[in-house]
């Protein structure tokens, strides 16, 4: 027995350190030419591990002061005192005290209760804490770090590299060029997209990085996108492809491909109708939560990817996943379009400083 219980302590030990340090890694990691941590980085990681253990002890000592109230009422006895003053008096047998089976009864409902609220309400305890935060210590309104290069793939008419948080993507256009004629059409130009993820780039290591059912619905998704954003009929009997791939993807994937696919075609100089950007929002407990994490968009969390063009209400991409109730549609949509405008408002200084590296004349 005690071989058992040591087994499971070692295991729960082990699950939560290595919970810990994959959570500090993630949020605290960011250069990886050395083998050492950088002073920052040490930093970071200290902090994480204090905070990841207050947040431990927290809810130790909460669950200590609710538990006993859950279980039983105030002023009833516990099962074990109701067994053992019901056996010191030594009368004739009787059955077991009202209060014991209350008790019995109370403490199977508490299992049950417990069940529920871990499916219903587990996942606003863990993405938002008391204080107002979120596992990476952003606020709910408060987007991620937005790190970009243009014009890295010389093959390509235009590339970028983008980096939203540890959402790392790569976008790479060819065109405008005569294409096949099977694809070919007479007023417009073809939009071909193909979206694929790196094997390496989840917690899961992936057998095929394209051509499953997800990636070849996100390639639609962009395809329809960019038709509405791109003057396509500038570019008669012509096709244009659009390679996006996820190095390593931590959360809105596709409004990071969306916004990378924007920066390409801005170096590649094709015309378009702006710079669209993107955004994937939630909602927890009618509270609306902006660019999620890998880790926030689980199967309980609704979630809208909404794309719009320079910030404006035109909208070019809407997707959403899960089941979202009407009532909190206006408050998501809101939080998204809001959180549009800001990516826009990132997306569009760099497309300036890129022009003007690239035309000196027009720095001036």
């Amino acid at each position: 027995m005690n071989s058992i219980q040591n087994i499971q302590q070692l295991r729960e030990f082990l699950t939560v350190y290595n919970t810990l340090s994959e959570r500090c890694f993630n949020a605290c990691a960011r250069d990886y030419t050395t083998s050492t941590l950088t002073k920052d980085e040490g930093s970071c990681v200290s902090q994480c591990i204090d905070k990841q253990m207050l947040v431990n002890r927290r809810f130790m000592l909460v669950f200590a002061e609710q538990a006993p109230k859950a279980l039983f009422k105030q002023g009833e006895q516990s099962p074990t005192e109701a067994i053992k003053s019901a056996s010191a008096t030594k009368s004739e047998p009787v059955s077991p005290p009202e209060s014991t089976q209350t008790a019995i009864v109370e403490e199977k409902q508490f299992v049950w209760e417990t069940i529920s609220i871990e499916n219903t309400n587990f996942q606003a305890m863990s993405i938002i804490s008391e204080h107002g935060f979120r596992m990476d210590g952003r606020r709910p309104a408060q987007i991620r770090n937005i790190n970009t290069r243009l014009g890295l793939n010389r093959n390509a008419e235009g590339s970028c590299y983008l980096e939203h948080g540890n959402t790392k993507v790569l976008c790479a256009v060819y065109g405008p060029y005569e294409g096949k004629a099977s694809k070919r059409l007479e007023d417009r130009c073809a939009i071909v997209c193909q979206y694929s993820t790196t094997t390496f780039s989840g917690l899961e290591r992936k057998n095929r990085p394209r051509g499953d059912r997800k990636s070849t619905e996100i390639s639609r998704l962009l395809e329809k996108a960019f038709e509405s954003v791109i003057l396509t009929e500038s570019f008669p009997r012509s096709q244009i492809d659009i390679f996006c791939e996820v190095i390593q993807g931590d959360g809105s994937n596709l409004a990071a491909c969306v916004n990378a696919t924007s920066l390409a075609l801005a170096d590649a100089g094709i015309p378009m109708k702006g710079i669209a950007s993107a955004a994937t929002c939630g909602i927890v407990e009618t509270k609306p939560i902006v660019d999620l994490t890998s880790r926030e968009e689980t199967d309980l969390l609704p979630r809208v990817t909404l794309a719009t063009i320079c910030g404006r209400d035109e909208v070019i991409l809407v997707e959403l996943q899960n089941r979202l109730h009407i009532d909190h549609l206006s408050v998501v949509m809101d939080a998204a379009k809001a959180t549009c405008a800001d990516v826009y408002e990132c997306l569009a200084v760099v497309a300036q400083q890129h022009l003007k590296a690239c035309a000196p004349i027009l720095g001036n």
